[in-house]
């Protein structure tokens, strides 16, 4: 072997049983392996503009999806209503004064206008002709909202007719919980 035969040997193949490295040394094998390891030239293609919109389409599809409310304040948000809620349907029993339900009606207020305010904006959304997923995040509020004003009707029942709530909210309070109040 001449010196420049030694220098191109890579250390992996002196790592190699000694009967295989004779048959890389003295076969076909080494032709290949050098041919595998030779550096790849590189050639410049121009991009055509059908493969640009491919790319595009690909790119598209692939990015993470903007959501109107990010996971963590969804999250974060779900958890303050059903915080909430779970307040007022324990307050029922425990609260001896009336503390909570003297704020009962601007509570249960805005819990409607939420619902509402969700309400148009699927109704906008519905027009639309893309469709995304983008808006699991302001599902998962709605539903928490849902839920939360079901369990309050079902737990203060025909005495939220008592509150100072307007024809508007009692209406969507019987769209929501399927209930007369």
């Amino acid at each position: 072997m001449s010196e420049e035969d030694v220098t191109e040997v890579d250390r992996e193949m002196l790592m190699m049983p000694l009967k295989s490295r004779k048959q890389i040394y003295s076969s076909a094998i080494r032709q290949r392996h050098r041919v595998a390891m030779r550096p790849i030239a590189r050639r410049s293609e121009i991009i055509i503009p059908q493969q640009l919109t491919w790319l595009k389409k690909v790119y598209t599809m692939l990015a993470d999806e903007s959501y109107v409310i990010p996971r963590y304040d969804a999250h974060i948000a779900v958890l303050a209503i059903e915080s909430l809620y779970m307040f007022i349907i324990e307050s029922y029993q425990e609260d001896r004064y009336g503390v909570v339900l003297k704020d009962l009606a601007n509570i249960i207020g805005k819990f409607v206008q939420l619902i509402q305010t969700i309400d148009k904006f699927f109704r906008l959304k519905a027009n639309q002709t893309v469709t995304t997923c983008s808006d699991a995040t302001v599902r998962q509020i709605d539903a928490a909202l849902q839920a939360g004003l079901l369990r309050i009707n079902g737990k203060f029942g025909t005495h939220l007719s008592a509150l100072n709530l307007t024809r508007e909210q009692l209406q969507t309070i019987k769209m929501v919980c399927q209930s007369d109040i």
